[in-house]
């Protein structure tokens, strides 16, 4: 199964790019102890929301540069 990626660099392989599951995750945390005073199951679910568009094929195609990426994109 390939991995789908929150973010990637150039300068580094893949296996040091960060995981989207591990992405959302670790912004799903943040966010809900973030509003624990006033939403945190919400600011939760926000947290795993948030990029959801990375899951696309095209996207992670961006980040590896892979084609059909437009000339001039630079990678997340």
């Amino acid at each position: 199964m390939n991995v789908v990626y929150a973010h990637t660099r150039r300068d580094l392989p893949p296996e040091s790019w960060e995981p989207l599951s591990g992405h959302l995750e670790s912004t799903a945390t943040r966010s809900s102890e973030f509003a624990a005073a006033f939403a945190p199951h919400a600011a939760r679910l926000v947290g795993l929301w948030h990029d959801l568009g990375k899951f696309q094929p095209a996207f992670q195609r961006y980040l590896r540069g892979g084609p059909g990426v437009p000339d001039g994109c630079k990678y997340d």
